[in-house]
């Protein structure tokens, strides 16, 4: 679907498919949303072209065989919402905000494990039963991090990419946790379109 518009910038890109989010007077910001959870359900993908003062494309890609995953990267101005039959291990002691993550990784296609503490994911990931194919470790504001617990959250993970959620800006965060072995960063809050490139990225790899 195509429109000579005024087109999305950047920033707005990042946002439109988050719940509620609207930049119009009426309507409730769940359109977009609806959409990208029904588009996933059938493993399928959305792809977003736009130019600001030029207009919009939307892209529906759905795969011809449901086993095979669909894997896309981000060139320029055109940005894909990744969706595909992987596993991703949420680490978070707070129920709320678990549930939270858990229930956009779902509507991502993302079949999601989740444990409270590093001990019990570092026991889900021996566990060769459960194909991991990513850990997202929630990091609340004020918690601190230990280098060894990490290490042997790492050690467990066994080369299964490890990505940290968090408030700290990309300084800050550089700066007390760079050397960790992270595999990459995303700040919070969490934006949908964010954690899906942050994620294809990775489980491309």
């Amino acid at each position: 679907m195509s429109d000579t518009g005024i087109g999305i910038a950047e920033e707005e890109r990042q946002k439109i498919f988050n719940p509620f989010y609207s930049t119009k007077f009426v309507g409730r910001g769940l359109g977009l949303c609806a959409v990208l959870g029904i588009v996933n359900g059938h493993k399928g993908c959305i792809r977003i072209q736009s130019t600001p003062g030029q207009g919009s494309t939307f892209t529906v890609l759905l795969p011809a065989d449901t086993k095979a995953p669909v894997l896309s990267a981000s060139r320029g101005n055109v940005e894909v919402i990744y969706a595909g039959p992987h596993c991703v291990l949420v680490i978070d002691g707070n129920s709320m905000s678990q549930k939270v993550t858990v229930r956009i990784l779902s509507r991502l296609g993302y079949t999601v494990l989740h444990a409270a503490t590093l001990e019990n994911a570092a026991s889900l990931l021996r566990d060769k039963s459960k194909a991991i194919h990513c850990v997202l470790l929630d990091h609340a504001l004020g918690q601190a991090l230990v280098e060894k617990q990490i290490e042997e959250l790492r050690h467990a993970c066994n080369g299964t990419p490890l990505l940290l959620a968090t408030d700290l800006e990309k300084q800050e965060f550089h700066r007390l946790y760079g050397h960790f072995g992270f595999s990459d960063f995303l700040e919070k809050p969490l934006r949908v379109a964010a954690l899906a490139a942050k994620l294809s990225a990775l489980i491309g790899k």
